[in-house]
């Protein structure tokens, strides 16, 4: 496009251009003034490339940024173009932990990590309740397939019943030689049928298998008496692992009780009370000694009160001046079993019963049932509802619905008014975790005379049940987490003379003081031992 300054006069009349060239001349030099950067006519020859943020020129750019994004200081890592043409993303996701990322990229260079307190804070009926259903199955044809628990799609559908399941998992189990097949259910419509053909579809494949027996329940015919909740329940039949236990008994008071020795020495008025039992909240038992012989022998009481909620018999407590020696029983109807939980339905039974082991319970008469799913109980997947280290009260400041925390090793002294002035959900509280971070650079070396002395570190097990037979190369985070490091030489080596050689930084020293502590000391059974290979001497080391 041509400028208005080298076209003007052909704009004036024509007399104009013929007798007054001096004023042709001084609108000529008018109008490149106007053309010059930043005058009115450059503005708007260029006003079009301008709007055009890859094209625009810095004033341009400037004016773009204060309008959009003046709440950012001019102290960003990346240029004011790239800020603008993502500032529309940012806004979209302003007071969402992708907004803190954003700021400390462009302006810090640096990760952060966003903290509830929240989740710490102690909830009633709060923790996470939940149940797994379980089919046994046979393995004639699962056996065949690969089985990926981690991307599953399956399901599972009664020939005969009709009913359906979503699967969860499913998983073989060896049992007396035999594989069987132990299927979870997330979901399912109602009861299968033991010993019919169920047909299951995994991730599209389509294969038939036979539902098992699973121990489910146990029917109580008689619960006895005296029984306690840590009475033994044995299952016994042609399978194995079983496992159940009394769930709850009946409660009440002391109705009757049975001398077992009068003693001496006792009179008709004598206070009688309940000895307390563990774990126990009976209350209100009283009574007082109603007949006695010559001797002062106890041969009959009087029960004012049985008392509420007792568990089992106990002995009777006498208050006396003169008796001693009296030995008395009491007991009511309570202790009745009135459930029995079954906590693992085993593997194999085709046929059971049950038994209830008691040092003062008896009359216990059940029977084993059945049934095609083995509801296992309910329990909580984690301890959200329970007082703990981790769980805390609410104090409406740091530990409460509306607060959170950014961790980062920026100082908060830089970043914390402009989060709260630009991404700052109104009304939560803001607080920092600040991670100081230094890096080091370590030359390592090791001196000659340990070049050849230096060749493991031992890890010590904490947890015996974890054996010896480890596969070193195959050991996991779940196997590690139980084992203390503990860097080891020759035998008498101190950790001083130890501590003058240099690791990498990401190694994990051994917590504690290394002075004049000898390797011999730590020396124990089942160690898992990691290989260090030497490079050289006054080199690197690697460890495997």
């Amino acid at each position: 496009m041509n400028s208005l300054s080298s076209i003007i006069n052909y704009q004036l009349p024509q007399f104009i251009q013929e007798d007054h060239q001096v004023y042709i001349a001084f609108i000529q030099a008018y109008f490149e003034q106007l053309e010059d950067y930043g005058n009115v006519l450059q503005f708007l020859h260029s006003f079009k490339e301008n709007l055009d943020i890859n094209r625009a020129n810095d004033d341009f750019v400037d004016a773009y940024f204060k309008e959009f994004s003046d709440l950012f200081s001019n102290n960003l890592l990346i240029d004011k173009q790239t800020l603008i043409k993502n500032i529309k993303e940012f806004y979209l996701a302003k007071g969402s932990e992708a907004s803190f990322k954003f700021i400390f990229t462009i302006l810090f260079n640096s990760d952060v990590k966003i903290y509830y307190p929240r989740i710490y804070l102690q909830e009633a009926s709060g923790g996470q309740y939940t149940a797994e259903n379980i089919i046994y199955t046979t393995a004639d044809n699962l056996k065949n397939i690969s089985i990926d628990n981690s991307d599953i799609s399956a399901s599972i559908e009664g020939v005969t019943s009709k009913q359906t399941g979503i699967i969860d998992t499913i998983y073989p189990i060896i049992f007396l030689g035999d594989t069987i097949y132990k299927i979870e259910l997330s979901s399912y419509s109602g009861d299968f049928t033991i010993g019919e053909s169920v047909k299951i579809t995994i991730n599209g494949v389509v294969i038939y298998e036979t539902i098992k027996k699973s121990i489910n329940n146990i029917t109580i015919i008689d619960g006895g008496n005296n029984y306690s909740i840590d009475d033994t329940v044995s299952i016994s039949g042609d399978g194995l692992y079983a496992v159940a236990k009394v769930k709850s008994i009946s409660k009440g008071g002391y109705s009757t009780y049975t001398i077992n020795s009068g003693g001496s020495g006792y009179v008709v008025g004598d206070l009688i009370n309940a000895a307390p039992i563990p774990n126990s909240s009976g209350y209100n038992f009283s009574a007082e000694v109603s007949e006695v012989d010559g001797s002062g022998a106890i041969t009959g009481i009087r029960i004012f009160s049985s008392g509420y909620q007792y568990k089992g018999k106990t002995s009777a407590e006498i208050t006396s001046a003169t008796g001693t020696n009296a030995d008395i029983e009491l007991s009511g109807d309570i202790g009745s079993i009135e459930n029995i939980e079954i906590i693992n339905s085993g593997y194999g039974y085709t046929s059971a019963t049950v038994s209830v082991s008691s040092n003062t319970g008896s009359g216990f008469i059940g029977t084993v049932d059945f049934s095609a799913i083995y509801n296992k109980p309910k329990y909580y997947i984690n301890d959200d509802d329970w007082l703990s280290a981790s769980s805390k009260l609410q104090d409406s400041y740091y530990y409460q619905q509306f607060s959170y925390a950014i961790k980062t090793t920026i100082s908060p002294d830089k970043w914390i008014d402009i989060i709260k002035a630009n991404v700052h959900p109104v009304g939560s509280e803001s607080f920092g975790i600040y991670v100081k971070e230094e890096e080091k650079d370590i030359s390592v070396s090791l001196p000659s005379n340990y070049s050849e002395k230096i060749k493991s570190i031992l890890f010590q097990s904490i947890n015996n049940s974890l054996g010896t037979d480890i596969n070193v190369s195959s050991v996991d985070v779940s196997i590690t987490q139980y084992l203390q490091p503990i860097i080891a030489a020759s035998m008498g080596t101190t950790f001083y003379d130890i501590d003058k050689i240099k690791f990498f930084t990401s190694f994990n020293y051994t917590v504690g003081d290394l002075h004049d502590v000898t390797f011999s000391q730590f020396l124990f059974p089942n160690d898992v031992i990691y290989t260090i290979n030497e490079k050289s001497e006054d080199s690197q080391i690697t460890i495997i």
